[in-house]
């Protein structure tokens, strides 16, 4: 065998062994699973039912775009962060919710006009607002907070 052909043997069989390491093998499989920014109990057990059981699955096998795509599908949540740790076998998800200003509706709203509603309910101590509409009502807590 010359040169060149052992250096395809090798490279050959490095990608089969990473990839039976990385798609069959039970060395990368998911640890543990770990939920931040949840702002509810609620809110984190929905997390939790979107994401799934992925404890024992394979690493390369969790689709991080399509579960932060579901996650940010809910109103309440601003935007989503899937983060899997080869090393630790640890798959993070962190939430970043809607901080809501003021109640609009009977619905929350937070600063960019957005309304949604939080699961357990919105907090008591918030503002009612009637206008127009949620940009309108964003206008008017601006208003009423630079006085």
């Amino acid at each position: 065998m010359n040169r060149r052909g052992a250096i395809a043997l090798v490279a050959t069989l490095f990608v089969a062994s990473s990839v039976y390491l990385l798609g069959w093998s039970s060395f990368f499989t998911v640890k543990s699973v770990s939920i931040t920014g949840a702002p509810t109990q609620q809110s984190e057990q929905l997390i939790t039912s979107l994401v799934g059981d992925i404890t024992g699955k394979k690493l390369a096998r969790i689709e991080p775009r399509r579960t932060k795509s579901a996650i940010e599908d809910i109103d309440w949540v601003e935007s989503a962060r899937i983060r899997r740790n080869w090393l630790t076998r640890k798959v993070t998800v962190a939430i970043i919710p809607r901080t809501p200003i003021a109640i609009f509706g009977g619905r929350s709203l937070d600063k960019s006009g957005t309304l949604f509603q939080l699961p357990g309910g919105a907090s008591s101590g918030l503002p009612v607002v009637s206008a127009q509409s949620p940009k309108v009502g964003v206008e008017a807590i601006d208003l009423f907070t630079s006085l």
